[in-house]
């Protein structure tokens, strides 16, 4: 458990005697003012706590929790003056967001008490929000398993669009953040109640029959349904609901939502997604950009732009290399089967290996043998 506490004072006495008294049972810091507080907030592991003066020279004890509040939400705050009054306590909640205002004096055993409830506190904040992470990151893995399982060339194109997307955004300015990442991963989630044969052909850059195509068009909405009832990926869902949307609205969705209106990684995944499809189709990377601009109107004209630049001028090669099995590494992209000695599939080719693949093989490898060596492009670097 976290009993990182630290106390602010500009009086010595006050500090010692709260060092003496409590660093049995808690690990005390001390600071005389705010800037030395922030440096020692800076220099170590987050803490449960922060216990601060109101009155102290420079910086007061509010706006030093102003800035803790900001650069560490979990940490728990607290305010402490001998000048005691409503205005003081109305501030120092509504800057500072503080869990409790004391008033000096105040005994030692009083503090012990203050500070004991206050490190459960963080524990429990930080308890509930771990738990929420797990559960959250648990729900995407699950998505990108049974997608990867059901269409492994719709998880592969996933692969290929997020690493042109990122240089798009990177190009442009944007921070690309956990919302982009996930967005992209989960941008083909729709397509998992498609038809195997359809995707396939859609992935591989092949038209589609007039059938076809009302059959797989669908699948932004489906994933959109299926993720926006999910707290924490609202946005996402809209992301992926409007990915296909041309910027000009001439096949929206929602007759309103076009241009600037759609969410810029909507906009993105758009030009990559359709990029991506002409790339497979066969045609070469200064083809598949020009057919892109005869349609010019369908997109963001900045992200066409900074996609002519990153897929023509600034595209890199990963050389092919061979490894053994145990050198598998998570993101590497399998150019050649995995196959064990009597020619048994394991892993198809294109396929970027994530730790479930990766238990995969080397849970055959413990009862047969693996064929080797394993051709594969080292993509993770640039994950």
């Amino acid at each position: 458990m976290n009993k990182r506490v630290l106390l602010v004072d500009d009086e010595y006495d006050v500090l010692s005697a709260y060092r003496r008294n409590l660093r049995k049972d808690f690990v005390i810091f001390t600071a005389a003012n705010g800037a030395d507080a922030l440096d020692i907030l800076r220099e170590n592991d987050e803490f449960a706590l922060v216990i601060t003066d109101y009155r102290m020279p420079k910086m007061t004890g509010i706006e030093l929790l102003a800035q803790v509040q900001e650069k560490y939400p979990d940490t728990v705050r607290i305010i402490i003056t001998g000048h005691a009054d409503l205005q003081l306590a109305i501030d120092a909640v509504n800057k500072g967001n503080i869990f409790r205002f004391l008033t000096k004096p105040l005994p030692t055993q009083d503090m012990h008490a203050v500070i004991t409830d206050s490190v459960e506190l963080y524990r429990l904040k930080t308890s509930e929000k771990e738990l929420l992470n797990k559960t959250f990151k648990g729900i995407i893995n699950i998505f990108m398993e049974l997608l990867q399982q059901a269409h492994p060339s719709a998880f592969n194109q996933i692969k290929r669009t997020r690493q042109l997307g990122r240089k798009i955004a990177e190009e442009l300015g944007y921070n690309y953040n956990w919302e982009f990442e996930i967005s992209f991963m989960l941008s083909k989630l729709g397509c998992v109640v498609i038809p195997a044969d359809i995707v396939e052909k859609l992935m591989e850059g092949k038209e589609l029959d007039k059938y076809e195509k009302k059959i797989v068009s669908p699948y932004p909405e489906i994933g959109y349904e299926l993720l926006s009832k999910i707290p924490r990926l609202e946005n996402i869902a809209k992301i992926i609901k409007y990915q296909n949307v041309n910027f000009d609205g001439s096949n929206a969705i929602d007759e309103d939502i076009y241009r600037e209106k759609l969410p810029l990684y909507s906009r993105i995944l758009k030009a990559v997604n359709d990029f991506d499809f002409h790339r497979q189709s066969g045609r070469g990377v200064q083809d598949a950009i020009y057919t892109l601009q005869e349609s010019a109107a369908h997109y963001d004209p900045d992200i066409l732009n900074a996609l002519s630049y990153v897929a023509v001028t600034k595209k890199t090669h990963n050389p092919v290399i061979s490894v053994g099995y145990k050198e598998l590494k998570i993101g590497m992209l399998l150019v050649r089967d995995i196959k064990d000695e009597k020619g048994n599939l394991l892993i198809r080719e294109g396929t970027e290996l994530t730790d479930m693949l990766l238990m995969r093989v080397f849970h055959a490898a413990k009862v047969r043998k693996i064929k080797e060596p394993i051709l594969v492009i080292e993509t993770y670097k640039n994950q």
